[in-house]
This record gives C-alpha cells, structure tokens and sequence, in this order.
C-alpha cells in the first residue's frame, strides 16, 4: 500500500466533462505527481525574503527604499534569473523598491507557513 505522502484522493462528478477534467486536473497531476522522479530546482531568492523581513522588523521606520539600496551595497553582484543566483548585468538591479517591498511579503508568508512551496520549486 503506497504511503499518504505518495498518494492523492481525487473526487470527480458522475457529471463531469472529460474534456474538463483533461483541462483542469491533468495539468495539475502532471505537475506534482506524474513525474516525482523529476529534479526540483530549488531558488535561492528567499534568504533576500527573511533580510528584508529582519531589517524592517528591527527598524520599522526604515524605508523599502533604505533597504533596497542597503541591500544593492551588500550584494553589488547579485542578480536572480530563473530562481538562480547570477553575476548582475550592468543596468539593471535586482533590490528594486518594489521587489523588496515584495520580498517582505514573501517573507510574512515563508514565517506564516508557505515555505514549502520555496523547497521544491
């Protein structure tokens, strides 16, 4: 008998299209569970989640832009393509105010309990 972690439940309605379940529950399947074997790829983006969640909980009158640029100091060469961490390309920057505006929202969801979706990506 497999193991929970190995098996999923799938309920469908007598009345169900099979052309909607071939849409809907195919892709999903596919996914996650027709192809366990298949290598996950792990981002390293979230460690730049929990920075700017420390540096925002220690000093909450900081701005996302003080930490934006404190960050474009600390990690002058990081870039994130793809999940991975990459030599930045003249131009651009990845700790946009925006971005780490984003990345502490990420980070409150890693903390209230959606990291595992950030373990197997």
């Amino acid at each position: 008998m497999p193991s929970p972690e190995n098996t999923i439940y799938v309920g469908i309605s007598k009345k169900a299209r099979i052309r909607d379940i071939k849409n809907y529950l195919l892709p999903i399947l596919s996914k996650s569970w027709l192809n366990p074997d298949k290598p996950k790829i792990r981002t390293d983006k979230w460690k730049y989640y929990l920075i700017v969640y420390d540096l925002k909980e220690k000093y909450p009158d900081v701005s996302y832009e003080d930490i934006a640029n404190i960050l474009s100091e600390a990690y002058p060469d990081i870039k994130i393509k793809k999940g991975k961490a990459i030599k930045k390309v003249e131009g651009s920057d990845f700790f946009t105010i925006k971005n780490c505006e984003n990345f502490y929202k990420s980070a409150l969801a890693l903390i209230n309990g959606d990291y595992k979706k950030y373990l197997y990506l």
